[in-house]
């Protein structure tokens, strides 16, 4: 195939993307509209609040500041909630376009690109947060454009601070932002490799914004009881199952510090924290519900299972740039981690987040797979 054939080839999977996004994002309106979870009246009234005096309804709202700013820019202009909503969908669109250029950039395979972000299109559990006012859509979208532009270091710069202003907005979107935080630290100190003097002053630098950031995250759990959760058996966020919990483990109260609760529970109850894992790992991955209906249970292991392995595939096979495969997997890891300590949300609104990565992963895994594979059928013709 000539670099002309090659060209058409590629504008029209781009338009056919396009299309398919544009598909979806009708069938999300037709389906959801504007969707209002409980959560979003607190949103809408600290963004008004932002505007008459920045008054705080709930303390625990000031660590979702840059979204209640987002929707201060609506109240501001007098536009109604389908303007968000719109704007949601048009911030989406860029970080599909985001990923595609990504993963065009990085992998030799033409065709990775649309396996990548025809998978984000098609996932209706990303794709519906645009329709809710809710963080969730800004928070994966903005994660997607930032590493976009993060991703484009090589090597370390002084300049790589310029997006500590992103990197400040994301970690307002949600609490869940300490993730992007320590996802980006990772990556800048490996971009920093061997350059001792250099390693000296990011490490110096990083090891106080990691302090920072510890007593934030401790601050942050002021408002949320981590321990009780998992002692009541919770794996589902509110729902707790009394199988796990009938032997009540034991819980220190001396500290007042969550985080060394959490930590000395864990320590104290080692196969109770290891059972219950188990099974939030099983529900956070593949979405499935109990109380679901057998077709979406099946669909979602039909989905998500091929996808898991070709991105643990491309995790040791695939040709990534390391920097980039460290940032990838520390984000899906710590998103995991925090589910380890939190519970498994019933919407999987806690694994939107870590999707566009494991997207990323298994586009270029089943890329590679391809390749390999009509490489190996080209030879046997032959």
């Amino acid at each position: 195939m000539n670099n002309g054939q090659k060209h058409i080839g590629t504008r029209y999977a781009e338009i056919l993307l396009v299309t398919l996004f544009v598909i979806v994002q009708l069938f999300c309106w037709k389906k959801f509209g504007v969707n209002q979870h409980f959560d979003s009246a607190n949103y809408l009234q600290y963004s008004q609040g932002i505007l008459q005096q920045f008054s705080l309804s709930e303390e625990h709202l000031f660590w979702y500041t840059s979204y209640a700013l987002f929707l201060a820019f609506f109240h501001f202009l007098n536009l109604s909630i389908e303007w968000v909503v719109a704007a949601q969908v048009l911030i989406s669109a860029m970080a599909t376009c985001a990923l595609y250029k990504f993963t065009l950039r990085i992998s030799p395979q033409k065709w990775d690109a649309s396996i990548v972000s025809f998978l984000f299109i098609v996932c209706i559990k990303i794709q519906w947060w645009n329709n809710y006012i809710l963080t969730e859509s800004l928070f994966i979208n903005a994660n997607i454009i930032f590493f976009y532009y993060l991703s484009k270091y090589d090597s370390f710069s002084w300049k790589l601070l310029r997006f500590l202003p992103f990197l400040v907005f994301i970690f307002f979107i949600r609490p869940t932002g300490l993730i992007t935080v320590i996802s980006f630290t990772f990556f800048v100190l490996y971009l920093v490799g061997k350059n001792k003097v250099k390693l000296y002053q990011v490490c110096t630098f990083f090891f106080i914004i990691g302090i920072i950031t510890l007593l934030l995250a401790n601050q942050m759990l002021d408002d949320y009881n981590i321990v009780e959760p998992l002692q009541n058996g919770e794996v589902i966020c509110g729902v707790s199952q009394a199988s796990l919990s009938a032997n009540v483990p034991k819980i220190r109260i001396e500290f007042q510090s969550k985080l060394l609760r959490f930590a000395f529970f864990i320590w104290d109850n080692p196969f109770y924290f290891l059972k219950i894992s188990f099974y939030k790992a099983f529900y956070f991955w593949t979405t499935f519900r109990s109380d679901f209906s057998f077709l979406h249970n099946f669909l979602s292991l039909t989905f998500f299972l091929p996808i898991y392995f070709f991105a643990l595939f491309a995790s040791w096979r695939a040709k990534i740039p390391n920097a980039i495969k460290v940032y990838i997997l520390t984000f899906i890891i710590w998103t995991f981690i925090l589910v380890m300590v939190t519970c498994v949300n019933w919407n999987s609104r806690f694994l939107a987040p870590a999707l566009p990565f494991v997207f990323i992963l298994a586009g270029l895994g089943m890329g590679n797979f391809i390749s390999t594979l009509t490489a190996k059928m080209a030879r046997v013709e032959s």
